[in-house]
This record gives structure tokens, sequence and C-alpha cells, in this order.
């Protein structure tokens, strides 16, 4: 009679665990469905910032001039302080403007 009280025990633990089991999987699926999507959103991203840099490359650089690819105007470059100058630079061409 003890033997059958065990076996029964027993049994119930595997029940237990089998639905343990099967709600792991569960969550487990729906981990990787949650990956999946985060994983596509990125790849969304990211070919949406190559056509933004695709974009950017296109586009005509505005200058301080208001002409379109050149050089800035070394008068307005004479006037913005020392700590805009570029490192390196040669001093002599800022003070030209004073």
């Amino acid at each position: 009679m003890a033997g059958l009280v065990i076996a029964e025990v027993h049994r119930e633990r595997l029940a237990n665990r089998r639905e343990s089991l099967a709600a792991g999987l569960v969550i487990a699926e729906d981990g990787l469905e949650i990956l999946a999507n985060r994983q596509e959103s990125l790849e969304n991203h990211q070919e949406s910032l190559e056509n933004h840099q695709e974009n950017l490359a296109e586009r005509p650089v505005k200058r301080e001039n208001g002409g379109e690819n050149r050089e800035p105007c070394p008068e307005r470059l004479a006037e913005r302080p020392a700590s805009f100058q570029a490192p390196g630079a040669d001093p002599s061409v800022a003070q030209r403007g004073r």
C-alpha cells in the first residue's frame, strides 16, 4: 500500500514537471519571437540610417557665406575667437581680417 502512495506522489511530481517544462517552452518561444522582432527593428533602423547618410552625402554643403561647396569667407573666419580656429591653422590667415 505504501508503494502505491509513493508511486502516486511520483506521478504527481512528474505531471508538475511536465507542466513547468511546457510553461518554460512557451516563455522561451515568446522570448525568441521578441528577439526576432527586435532584430528586424534594428535592421530597419540600420537601413534608415544608411539612407539618411546617403541623402546627406548627396546634399550640397551650405557654408556661412551662402555659397555651396565653397570655403568660408576669410573675413568671417578672422572674426571668430581663437578657440574656433582649427588646430595647427596659420594664425596670420586669421589676423589678416583684423
